[in-house]
């Protein structure tokens, strides 16, 4: 993130050298701060003209479902290409650019389209758009190559594809050879591909993953003592949070929730969940279905919309599937909570609160996961490195070795 993070701040200074307005330079340093969260969710460690491809998807979706008007598509697409095009070659280009779309053969686009069916039948949405990007990427690096269809594949090509690619993702390096092995495993199954490809993909050691925090209790008490409850928007964001800190929901989840997601008789909230597409029932402790309720009846806005959660203007539409980041923006800041970039102390943290709490009153993984909607219990294995309690029993004891350090004797 350091090379992005330079890279930005390279590129601001040469805006602001240029007679532009304060709201001009806001919007771009606000387009910054959103690619660099998308490259940190997403492992990226530089931010090619294949991010670009990325980033631009996803904008892209946004603005087909609504969430951002064409303006602002078009905006963070000029930020965007400022800054790969500075990462590919080196110059920080500020001029108007005419933007094209590499598109791939008949071959490689039929290909793609079968294997994007395939992957959506086996992981989440989101996993399956970064998949299929970097596969596009790939698939068109072939083509330059002058590899045109599955038997023009050979090793000699797959090498220097790793070798001018792959240190652009040294964060991420494991998962761009599974994203590759995955591929190749496809193409074998459905189109004969014969090439051993296996001693270039393999991993050379487990890649080390790292351990973000949960809130703790002190922690989530402070948050909730600095919302006004007395404004609209602080019933909203009160229940938001009450929801995400005792039932784990995500962000994206609680901005779906429909007001017939509740069935206040059974008190039980049952939802699809946006990520995996897996439906989970949850029991809604009072403390949560008093908060929604008290949200419904007193703050709501009149509203044809089914969604639980609106927006405070009209016309009052369902809110943006990333709001938790903005509502800890407001709220953190009030706080005496010290926070850092990129120090895990996010709303997808309340999840990993839930998780960690479950697992140190002792209930079993595969309920946690079922709880929280995992699809493998390896997400939910995470949570094990989480409960330093527990952690502490699987000490050894090393007495018996002799020390030459005072701390350890």
């Amino acid at each position: 993130m350091d090379n992005i993070i330079k890279k930005v701040q390279n590129i601001m200074e040469s805006i602001k050298s240029i007679p532009l307005s304060e709201s001009a330079i806001g919007n771009y340093r606000s387009d910054f701060k959103e690619i660099m969260d998308f490259c940190q969710k997403k492992d990226l460690f530089s931010f090619d003209y294949e991010a670009f491809d990325a980033f631009m998807q996803y904008q892209k979706e946004r603005m087909e479902s609504r969430q951002i008007k064409q303006r602002t598509y078009l905006e963070k697409r000029k930020a965007a290409w400022i800054l790969a095009h500075y990462t590919e070659c080196g110059e920080i280009d500020l001029s108007r650019h005419r933007y094209k779309t590499c598109l791939l053969g008949p071959v490689y686009s039929s290909i793609l389209t079968e294997y994007s069916k395939k992957l959506r039948t086996e992981i989440a949405e989101s996993t399956t758009e970064t998949v299929i990007n970097s596969i596009r990427g790939f698939l068109l690096y072939l083509e330059e190559s002058s590899c045109y269809s599955v038997e023009d594949i050979s090793t000699a090509v797959l090498k220097e594809y790793i070798i001018k690619k792959f240190p652009k993702w040294q964060g991420s390096m494991d998962r761009q050879r599974w994203v590759l092995r995955n591929f190749f495993k496809f193409l074998t199954e459905h189109y004969g591909f014969s090439l051993q490809v296996e001693l270039l993909l393999s991993n050379s050691a487990a890649s080390p993953k790292k351990v973000l925090p949960c809130w703790q209790v002190d922690e989530i008490k402070q948050i909730l003592s600095v919302i006004d409850t007395s404004t609209v928007m602080g019933k909203r964001d009160y229940a938001i949070i009450i929801l995400a800190s005792n039932l784990g929901l995500r962000s994206s989840d609680i901005a779906a929730l429909q007001l017939s997601d509740v069935d206040w008789k059974k008190e039980t909230l049952t939802l699809v969940q946006s990520k995996t597409n897996n439906k989970i029932s949850l029991p809604l402790p009072p403390v949560v279905s008093n908060a929604i309720a008290d949200y419904i009846l007193n703050a709501r806005p009149k509203s044809d919309c089914s969604h639980i959660f609106l927006k405070l203007t009209r016309p009052y539409e369902q809110l943006h599937k990333g709001v938790g980041r903005n509502i800890m923006l407001r709220y953190l800041k009030e706080t005496s909570i010290p926070k850092s970039a990129w120090d895990g102390k996010s709303f997808h943290a309340f999840r990993r609160t839930v998780g960690t709490g479950m697992l140190a009153e002792g209930v079993a993984l595969s309920t946690i996961a079922q709880t929280l909607g995992h699809q493998h219990i390896d997400s939910t294995k995470r949570y094990l490195s989480l409960n330093t309690e527990m952690l502490v029993q699987c000490c050894m004891d090393i007495k018996m070795y002799e020390t030459g350090k005072v701390g350890l004797s």
